[in-house]
């Protein structure tokens, strides 16, 4: 496979205790001409300093506090990799992840984005992994957010489902992949953690939704979330690209 321009997005807002092991799973991913875009979103912790020691050769740039949505933006106006990765500074990569997402892309060249399983990392937890909407665990060419439009600055939390929500309306074509492409942890203090549905903004994101389906005529169940490891049938372009090793550590 050619050498590939990747850009990865790592928005960080406090809590560095994870961000070495964020970064370190990105170096080891062996992917040519990576590009790694580290955004300060206004951290009172030393982010840069971070930075340095673990990953000198990371882009770190930082802004006034606007929330992840408005980060992974600022970072995104950075970028310059024909395929955009993102990984939250508290999650990590397992080895191979990112190279096996962008096979995926280079084989099915109709595909816009390609998503993973995520492996949940929480105490007293093990659920089997899964394909969900968490942009850290997808690969996406740069004109897939010409075709959508950028995440939604104006929701401070679930603003990733927000996007894969309007992502699925578009009946955009994508590929689902079995790998564990993205460790997820639930119990590092996130935004969302400890927070109930209605806080975190789940039910009106997904009312929104349905008020644009049936705006444009689409019935509600045409058109779930993701569609599990398949690749939607009426997505049109690529063929599923079924991977069957966990990958997971």
């Amino acid at each position: 496979m050619s050498a590939v321009p990747v850009s990865v997005i790592l928005p960080v807002y406090n809590r560095t205790r994870w961000l070495p092991e964020s970064l370190a799973s990105i170096r080891r991913q062996a992917v040519p001409d990576l590009e790694i875009i580290v955004l300060d979103d206004g951290s009172t912790e030393d982010v840069a300093g971070v930075v340095r020691v673990h990953c000198p050769e990371a882009r770190y740039v930082r802004q006034e506090n606007r929330g992840p949505a408005a980060a992974r933006n600022a970072a995104l106006a950075h970028a310059t990799g024909a395929f955009i990765a993102f990984l939250d500074h508290d999650d990590v990569w397992p080895d191979g992840s990112l190279a096996a997402r962008l096979r995926a892309l280079v084989e099915n060249p109709a595909a816009l984005f390609v998503l993973g399983r995520t492996r949940f990392l929480a105490t007293g937890e093990t659920p089997e992994p899964w394909v969900s909407p968490n942009l850290g665990a997808g690969l996406y060419r740069r004109e897939l957010f010409a075709r959508v439009g950028l995440l939604n600055e104006q929701h401070e939390f679930m603003e990733d489902v927000e996007w894969f929500l309007r992502v699925r309306e578009a009946r955009l074509p994508y590929v689902a992949i079995a790998d564990v492409t993205l460790h997820y942890r639930r119990d590092t203090g996130g935004l969302t953690q400890g927070r109930s549905w209605g806080e975190a903004a789940v039910l009106s994101t997904v009312r929104a939704s349905l008020a644009r389906r049936r705006q444009a005529g689409a019935a509600a169940t045409e058109l779930p979330l993701l569609s599990g490891s398949k690749t939607d049938p009426r997505a049109a372009g690529p063929v599923n690209h079924e991977r069957t090793r966990d990958q997971a550590h």
